[in-house]
């Protein structure tokens, strides 16, 4: 019988604690005094945009983007002017986590998204309390919870942290690839800054390329989200703002962000929110955090 080399599976990092889970859907007003305490807080942006203090310093974060706190640094976090989803997970590990990670916005790479969606998914099927808790010292595992659940999230966060690191780290030479990166970052905020002066107009990828200086293919090289689709996410975050507001009905905010008409605005609504602009609207009265 030949002999098969076994390779040892080393651990790179382990998570021994998991102290909450959270999905908020926060006001374009929301914030909160802040707080410290002795384990790590990861903030995700499923949507919108927050403002991060992270003790003296603050940052903001944008859609797909994570900020990362270290223990016992004093935090806390507010909108900026936007509604957002924003994905908060607690934990601990046996190691202190790298430096790379902290003090910094940090790339969160497209693994990354599916790894917190399942994170998500799992604590919601694990606690009995609901995700949008703002002040919360315990979570209560359900008394039919699956076995292995929290080994799922445990497995889950571990990668992603591990995904963070690789995307976050520097190279040998310490250079971060900084001059390519962060060209590609300018330009992509470009992008996005043009999105949002324009947002009430319909999207021409041409036009927007011509009044950037750079070609069509080239922007969709460095804007690998989809320019098209941003600019639908950008409209429909402007439409719940005035939703809220109760500033247009639906005739008025779909002339103005210039979906073709209202049964074209609801649909598109309907896609992005998982809701009607109605059912929308009575939500936010009755969910203070919406």
């Amino acid at each position: 019988m030949p002999e098969y080399y076994r390779h040892p599976l080393m651990k790179k990092l382990d998570v021994t604690e998991l102290i909450t889970v959270h999905y908020f859907k926060y006001s374009r007003d929301f914030s909160v005094p802040g707080e410290a305490h002795d384990f790590y807080e990861l903030v995700f942006a499923d949507s919108g945009r927050v403002e991060i203090t992270n003790g003296t310093d603050k940052y903001t974060i944008n859609q797909g983007q994570a900020f990362l706190h270290l223990p016992n640094v004093f935090h806390n976090i507010r909108a900026c002017e936007v509604f957002s989803n924003i994905i908060i997970a607690t934990f601990q590990t046996a190691d202190p986590l790298p430096p790379q990670l902290f003090n910094k916005i940090l790339t969160v790479p497209e693994v990354g998204n599916g790894l917190l969606s399942e994170i998500v998914s799992e604590a919601a099927n694990t606690f009995t309390e609901p995700l949008d808790i703002v002040e919360q010292f315990k979570m209560t595992l359900r008394d039919d919870m699956r076995s292995d659940a929290l080994q799922i999230i445990k497995g889950n966060l571990e990668a992603l942290l591990i995904y963070l690191i690789r995307e976050n780290a520097a190279d040998p030479n310490g250079s971060d690839n900084h001059d390519t990166k962060t060209k590609r970052e300018r330009i992509a905020a470009q992008i996005e800054a043009y999105l949002r002066e324009n947002l009430c107009g319909k999207l021409s990828l041409a036009a927007a390329a011509d009044a950037l200086g750079y070609s069509v293919p080239y922007l969709k090289k460095v804007f690998p989200g989809g320019i098209a689709a941003r600019h639908r996410e950008l409209k429909i975050e402007k439409a719940k703002e005035w939703i809220a507001e109760g500033r247009m009905n639906l005739v008025g905010i779909s002339e103005a962000l210039s979906f073709s008409g209202p049964q074209h605005f609801s649909a598109a609504f309907r896609k992005a929110v998982n809701m009607s602009p109605s059912e929308f609207k009575r939500s936010v009265r009755i969910n203070k955090l919406l």
